[in-house]
Parts: C-alpha cells; structure tokens; sequence
C-alpha cells in the first residue's frame, strides 16, 4: 500500500499559508503593500512604543542606571543630566519626589530636540535621532506668521499668565490663551503653550507661537529641559 508522509503545520505556518492564499485572490492584491506591512508589523509594536518605553524602568541606548548617592536630590541629578525631574519620576514610577541612598534610577543620557513643520502641523520629539513622538500644532495665521529658524528653550512655566496688550490675563481665565504650560524660545514673545482653543490644532490659527493640545504640552513639557533646540521650517 502506497502511503503519503503526513504534513504537520505549526499554527504560525498555517497563518502564513492563509496570508498568503488571501495575497493571492482579488481582493489581496488590491490592498497592496498596507496588507503586507501589517503582516510584517512586529507583534505588540505601536506608533506609541517609543513614548512607553521613555515613561518606562527600561533601560536602552539612551539611557542608564543611576545609583542614588547621599546627598542627592531629583533637582540636582536632573541638573547634572540635563534631564527633568517630572521625567525621572515618571520614568521610575515615583509618587514624589523623595528617593533615598542606593536606589536605583533610569536617567536619560540623551539630547532631546524638537522639530515644527509648520505647514503640515506637525512637531516632531526627537531623542537623539530616534523619533520619539509626534503631536499635531497650531501654528501661525495669516500675518502673523511662525518664524522660522532654529532656537532653545530658555523658560519653562506651569499655568502661565498671558500679558496681552498690557493687561495680565491669569491662568485658568477663558481669555488666557496659553493654556496649562509655557515653553519659551530665545526668540523673544515666542514659544511653544497649550490652548484653551483645542479646534485649532492642526491649523493655522495662532499669532506665530506654536499652540498644542493641553494634555500634549503637559507631556512635552515634562520630557525637554530648558536648552532644548527647537527647529521651525516652513
């Protein structure tokens, strides 16, 4: 009697082999490269993996541990690695800011910078070359356009007050544009804030700053120093 050798599949081959029969039909192949990218894609990888893993104990390339010594305070280690306190504690799952001799932290050991295409929208976090995050901006109108030009962060303020044709509008009042944060630049009546306009995002729309959603300038405040580069170009 003739006998066949039986095939035994794993179920990743048999998925493979589906991928495949589907490529293979009408419908597979108008969906082109997309369908195949997807397959291709990493189990578990995301868009916001990068951000995950900077709010994360993780130690990589750009980061390492650090022993905490006596003497030490977030203040202090953040300073002597250009880094921020709210990123240390996020970064090591801290209440607060109380850490004791011996303890174990992950400080970045990176040069944070910031990119803003201003026609697209678009403000690019960079950790050294790997991009980290992108968030969408409002940038300027027309007549007030967003200069363009590479400048630093030279302030960094929580719930800021808007001067404004010589009157002080406070933080948390309707008219006070700038939102939760500030970060300015050493261009002088320019930088980066929140809004309390959030429909204007992704839009030309402010007077020459850039404007973000508050919970994203939140964000980026608490990941860049002041010394970081911040490059706009049309």
């Amino acid at each position: 009697m003739l006998r066949l050798k039986q095939n035994v599949f794993t179920a990743a081959q048999i998925m493979l082999l589906l991928a495949v029969a589907f490529f293979n039909t009408p419908a597979g192949l108008a969906s082109g490269t997309a369908g195949l990218s997807e397959i291709s894609r990493p189990s578990g990888l995301s868009e916001e993996e990068p951000i995950k893993t900077l709010f994360s104990p993780t130690i990589t390339p750009n980061s390492f541990q650090y022993t905490v010594k006596a003497g030490d305070a977030l203040s202090k280690i953040a300073k002597k690695h250009h880094t921020t306190v709210e990123l240390i504690r996020k970064s090591n799952g801290l209440k607060n800011s109380v850490i004791y001799e011996g303890l174990k932290l992950k400080i970045m050991n990176t040069t944070f910078k910031v990119v803003i295409d201003i026609s697209d929208h678009k403000l690019k976090l960079y950790a050294g070359d790997e991009l980290i995050k992108t968030y969408p901006v409002a940038t300027g109108r027309a007549g007030h356009a967003t200069p363009t030009g590479t400048f630093t962060i030279v302030n960094k303020l929580e719930n800021p007050v808007w001067y404004h044709e010589g009157t002080a509008v406070a933080s948390g009042d309707p008219d006070n544009i700038l939102g939760t944060r500030w970060m300015g630049f050493s261009l002088k009546s320019y930088g980066i804030h929140g809004t309390t306009l959030p429909e204007t995002v992704g839009t030309s729309a402010s007077e020459g700053c850039i404007r973000m959603l508050n919970q994203d300038v939140e964000e980026l405040y608490s990941i860049i120093p002041q010394g970081t580069t911040v490059t706009l170009t049309a």
